[in-house]
């Protein structure tokens, strides 16, 4: 068919898909081209009437010609062929070659040519980098990511999920497959529906669980894909998971949440970051009269939280506005216009970005409370009075003594009458003070805080008590500081709250003592009222335990009187503190807002 083997040699040279040179060696240092095959000129897209007599310098850029003659070099003085890969510059492509390059001697050992055969790897080096690519991806990605056969058998798990599964980067996971890294359940739902129905549909979606060797399950969001011939036919399966563990557990929280606001006595209102109403609980509704659909989209100040007392109530609505929250008691009216006392309390909701979401704000019925504290108030009111009743009764029989005996002497010594009557006139007047305070802490008043001197209050109170302090030989001494501020107060409850504290301290000293009850300026915006005696003092372990409802130090005490003094000061917006040591004296604080 063929004339000769040259022209059977030419025909092979000229069809083959390899890109084809030959390298004339004219000197050690220079090489001239003295064929190229017609792929070389396809894929160059350069004639081989460009190339064929040209020197190597004249072919090619200076730094892809040292590249070729270092590798020629190479080849030569070898004297065996070299393959290497080339990235090939061209007018209007690039490619990359893989070159097996091989030198050609005469019987001398001199090299007259180099013959290079390339193969255009671009496209297999594009691919490869491609994988490189995805896998650097698939390597970095959190979730869970494998393959593995249509019978199961796992042909490769990323990162995550060997960390997940709890085996070691380089571990073996030849006898490992898809179903035995599940928990049974759901391995049973793979082999039941996850796998054929990605074989029946291309893909399935679905919550799974992980479970190998770390014994923790692990919920997961699970996506099945199955890769197919071109015949139809399932080749391998590709899986990525990803651990929803934090949902699960957000979802949980959301349903414990979802109960709790269900199910709480106390009534919740959620309102969005302009204070409209989002939503609201069964126990606001019990409470109130009021359903969801009454309040839905509406501002709490808008539906019938009247306010008895207008200055306290005023700072609740722009609360809601403002980026803090806010606690306070609200006299409140329900839908039928009962009206009732409610504690409120308002909290925001941030994100993380400290942005406010919501507000919730929590309602409290506190109408019996508030019956029940006025019941104690009462109470130890009357125990007070009781207890006083002997010191009072001793002063009152004085004044008494006093004014028969001048009466006396008016009828025997007529000429001193306006001396006499002088003194029984300011007996009367001691006897009706006595009286008055007596009846001003038993009779029920309501509250209303009024602007007060202190030292009014204190002064009285002293007076009151100074017979039962002298009793028992112990003195009432008093300081107050000068130029002090008023105080916005409760005057017959302040008056309770210091008939107590010097009651417990007189009964606390046995063989006589003193009692310091000192009037100061706190701080800037504050008063303090300190009484310091010298009686037996209060053990630590008991000290602790002072305030508690019905725990008293005193034998026959019920525990009620200290407890109902925080109570009355807490509710005057002050502070009650109290310091002892056993043996060696306690010392009250009570520290109260001034009115500046």
């Amino acid at each position: 068919m063929f004339n000769s083997v040259d022209n059977y040699l030419s025909l092979i040279f000229n069809t083959v898909s390899d890109l084809i040179f030959l390298m004339e060696v004219t000197e050690p240092d220079r090489f001239v081209c003295v064929m190229v095959n017609q792929s070389y000129m396809d894929a160059t897209g350069i004639h081989k009437d460009q190339l064929i007599g040209k020197e190597i310098s004249e072919i090619l850029p200076e730094k892809e010609c040292e590249f070729a003659v270092q590798k020629y070099k190479e080849a030569i003085r070898t004297k065996s062929p070299i393959k290497y890969e080339e990235f090939v510059k061209l007018p209007k492509k690039k490619l990359i070659v893989e070159t097996t390059l091989t030198p050609i001697f005469d019987s001398d050992g001199t090299c007259l040519h180099l013959l290079g055969v390339a193969h255009d790897i671009t496209e297999r080096k594009q691919t490869e980098d491609n994988y490189k690519r995805l896998t650097a991806i698939v390597e970095a990605t959190t979730d869970f990511v494998a393959t593995f056969d249509a019978e199961g058998k796992v042909l490769y798990y990323n990162k995550s999920a060997r960390g997940m599964l709890g085996l070691h980067e380089v571990e073996d996971i030849s006898s490992l497959t898809i179903l035995n890294t599940h928990s049974e359940w759901a391995r049973n739902l793979l082999i039941n529906e996850g796998i054929p129905k990605a074989e029946q549909c291309g893909a399935w979606v679905g919550e799974t669980a992980l479970q190998y060797r770390r014994k923790r399950e692990i919920p997961v969001s699970q996506v099945i894909i199955a890769h197919k011939s071109s015949s139809d036919v399932v080749e391998y399966y590709s899986t990525i998971a990803r651990d929803i563990s934090d949902l699960k557990c957000a979802e949980e929280r959301q349903r414990l949440a979802s109960k709790v606001f269900e199910n709480i006595s106390e009534g919740v209102i959620v309102t969005d970051p302009e204070g409209y109403v989002l939503s609201v609980n069964p126990a606001f509704t019990a409470i109130s009269g009021y359903q969801e659909n009454d309040l839905l989209g509406t501002i709490p100040s808008t539906f019938e939280f009247m306010k008895e007392n207008e200055e306290d109530y005023q700072h609740m609505p722009s609360a809601l506005l403002a980026e803090g929250g806010w606690q306070g008691e609200v006299s409140s009216k329900r839908k039928n216009g009962e009206l009732y006392l409610t504690e409120v309390t308002v909290s925001p909701v941030r994100d993380n970005a400290e942005k406010i979401l919501n507000y919730i704000i929590v309602i409290k019925d506190i109408t019996e409370r508030k019956k029940t504290e006025e019941l104690l108030k009462k109470s130890d009111r009357l125990t007070a009075i009781g207890q006083m009743a002997a010191g009072l009764a001793h002063e009152i029989r004085n004044p008494l003594t006093a004014v028969r005996g001048f009466i006396q002497l008016l009828r025997s010594q007529p000429e001193r009458s306006r001396e006499y009557v002088d003194v029984v006139l300011s007996e009367l007047d001691r006897l009706n003070f006595i009286i008055s305070e007596l009846l001003v802490l038993a009779k029920p008043q309501a509250v209303q805080f009024k602007i007060r001197d202190l030292r009014l209050v204190l002064e009285s109170v002293v007076t009151l008590m100074e017979t039962q302090s002298i009793m028992k030989n112990v003195q009432i001494v008093t300081q107050f500081d000068s130029m002090l501020p008023m105080v916005k107060c409760e005057e017959n409850q302040l008056k309770q709250v210091f008939i107590n504290i010097l009651k417990n301290a007189i009964e606390s000293i046995t063989n006589g003592g003193h009692i310091s009850v000192l009037l100061k300026r706190h701080d800037a915006g504050h008063v303090m009222v300190k009484f310091t005696d010298s009686g037996c003092g209060i053990p630590e372990d008991q000290l602790i335990r002072i305030g508690e409802p019905f725990y008293s130090t005193k034998d026959k005490g019920m525990g009620l009187g200290l407890m109902v003094c925080s109570k009355i000061i807490k509710e005057h917006h002050g502070s009650i503190h109290i310091t002892s040591r056993n043996g060696h004296g306690t010392t009250v604080d009570v520290i109260l807002p001034a009115e500046i």
